[in-house]
């Protein structure tokens, strides 16, 4: 009885922590829709406890992102300044080169 009584205690508790788990800004960017209701939820509340306060701070970082973004991956950023890199780079190459061409 003891044992079964340990069981199902162990199991509420294992509950109620998992009901506290902060939602990521990761999270919310994958699901923007989820995003805009709890900030709209945060905008209505006049207290919160901690755990709220940084769920409501992850969903308004991942509306923010999502916004100066386009809602694109980070992978998809990062790969765009690699290509405007190669193109700078190509300019220069051919700046230098033309400039190299006047001196002589």
């Amino acid at each position: 009885m003891i044992k079964k009584t340990l069981l199902f205690l162990s199991l509420i508790a294992f509950v109620f922590v998992g009901c506290n788990e902060v939602k990521t800004r990761e999270y919310f960017i994958q699901n923007p829709k989820e995003a805009k209701n709890k900030y709209d939820e945060c905008q209505k509340q006049t207290t919160m406890n901690d755990t709220e306060q940084k769920e409501c701070d992850n969903a308004y970082s991942a509306i923010y992102y999502l916004k100066n973004t386009g809602g694109k991956s980070k992978e998809e950023i990062l790969k765009e300044m690699d290509e405007i890199a190669k193109k700078s780079e190509e300019a220069m190459k051919k700046s230098m080169n033309a400039m190299k061409g006047k001196s002589n």
